[in-house]
């Protein structure tokens, strides 16, 4: 009689592990598969994970995962002796926040602008600051309306960020920025009141500034102007003027580039009439 024997061993269960359910922002990544991914069985193992689409390689023990929607990933494990587990998780999208501070815009100095901002995605509220020393009527209005300072006048711009809140979940706060240019306003002044006898002329002492490069100087009468672009022009009453008694001069600035307008001033030119005088005709009268 012959006898032989043969030992059998049962490996431990064969588990799979696919990892904890988590959440990425929208755009992102994250590695998935667990640690250890697999165990009991007899190794070496083989990986298949489904939704290879979405996966760097879905043949690894831990791919990374770059979902565009909330994804469930099945890992399918197999052993050396074909024995099989599998296990999933949930990968879920957070929508990313997003805000746009509208396009860079330029004003005059001494006018406020009114904001175009927007926000969307994950964000539910916003808040505007600046990089200078204006104001807000309130800063978290997307169509804030915003003051400069004189900081902010000084130095020509100023920067204005919106700024959204930060969304529950994976994805951050987020942020744009506009640049407000502010334009120096042009500025006249056509000097104080004057007045001049009947017959004389008149120089006058304008001034101009800020944005303005030019001036010309226009008479609400009839007189003349030796050179009305002249700050310092001689004007020359006419007969209207005259028989008026007054006359307004008005110096007006050219119109500078960007949104300041011309500026102007006035001044009122009185032209006093001459004394007159007359003695009579000579005469011849008798002693006493």
């Amino acid at each position: 009689t012959y006898s032989d024997s043969v030992t059998i061993t049962e490996p431990p269960l064969l588990v799979a592990s696919a990892g904890s359910d988590a959440a990425i922002c929208s755009g992102g990544s994250t590695s998935i598969g667990g640690a250890p991914t697999a165990s009991g069985g007899t190794s070496p193992y083989t990986y298949a994970w489904n939704q290879a689409s979405s996966l760097d390689d879905s043949t690894l023990a831990n791919p990374t995962a770059s979902p565009t929607v909330n994804t469930t990933y099945t890992i399918l494990l197999t052993d050396l002796v074909g024995c099989t587990a599998s296990d999933a998780i949930i990968i879920s999208v957070d929508a990313v926040a997003t805000a746009g501070a509208g396009s860079d815009a330029t004003i005059c100095q001494g006018d406020t602008y009114t904001l175009s901002g927007s926000f969307g995605g994950s964000a539910s509220s916003i808040t505007w600051t600046s990089g200078g020393d204006g104001a807000f009527d309130n800063a978290a209005l997307p169509g804030a309306t915003y003051t400069p300072g004189s900081a902010d006048s000084s130095a020509g711009s100023v920067t204005l960020t919106i700024t959204t809140d930060d969304p529950a979940g994976t994805c951050p706060a987020v942020q744009d920025s506009m640049v407000l240019t502010i334009n120096t306003a042009a500025t006249a002044n056509a000097n104080v009141d004057a007045a001049i006898c009947q017959g004389d002329t008149y120089t006058l002492s304008g001034a101009i500034g800020g944005s303005a490069t030019s001036s010309v100087w226009s008479s609400g009468g009839d007189g003349s102007f030796d050179n009305a672009a002249l700050l310092n022009a001689t004007y020359t009453p006419g007969s209207t003027d005259i028989s008026n008694g007054t006359v307004t001069l008005t110096i007006t600035t050219n119109d500078p580039a960007g949104p300041c307008p011309s500026a102007q001033d006035n001044m009122v030119l009185t032209v006093d009439a001459v004394a007159t005088a007359g003695a009579g005709s000579d005469a011849t009268i008798c002693q006493g």
